[in-house]
């Protein structure tokens, strides 16, 4: 082997391996970046939709209660206008719900609980109107359906917790099965 040949092969070698670490580096932002566009769209998107579900269920049920209690001071043309003014909330928030896709039989259950939390806390203003006992009676009803839609947006919290831990250990999981046991 020629002199000069010896001379060209360290800066060959040299070269390839950089290659081929650059190539491997390409590789793993790529993968990089498909998990956190997956995190972002999956897990985050989930969470944040049910933590923000789980808030606005909250207001709607602080601000029926805080009607009933003022009902006894209210007129019934009173109580007519701040359910108007809670469902134009209502409508605001439910047309955003439907530009979402829909979704699963839960999702669907889910929604078909919102819309029964909402006659059930019309029908409790309704009642007030007549009988402030009355309305706070029917409350009960939406105080069932408010504390199982926020155990379903906890559950949904959970779960996208779950996904996003699946997500952050996948890369460690990966490396692991590479380097053997």
């Amino acid at each position: 082997m020629k002199i000069r040949s010896k001379v060209l092969l360290a800066p060959s070698v040299a070269i390839v391996m950089l290659v081929m670490i650059a190539a491997f580096a390409v590789a793993m932002t790529w993968q990089l970046k498909s998990q956190i566009t997956a995190f972002h769209s999956g897990a985050l998107k989930q969470y944040e939709a049910s933590l923000t579900a789980r808030g606005r269920l909250n207001e709607a049920h602080a601000l029926a209660y805080r009607t009933l209690t003022w009902s006894a001071n209210l007129s019934k043309e009173e109580l007519v206008a701040a359910r108007q003014e809670d469902r134009r909330g209502d409508c605001r928030h439910g047309r955003a719900a439907r530009r979402r896709p829909q979704g699963t039989a839960r999702s669907d259950a889910v929604r078909a609980d919102l819309q029964k939390f909402a006659k059930t806390l019309d029908r409790a203003m309704e009642l007030s109107a007549v009988e402030v006992g009355d309305g706070i009676a029917m409350m009960r009803d939406a105080d069932k359906l408010a504390v199982r839609l926020g155990e379903t947006a906890d559950l949904r919290v959970r779960e996208a917790n779950l996904v996003s831990d699946g997500l952050f250990r996948a890369p460690s999981r990966r490396s692991r099965q590479c380097s053997g046991p």
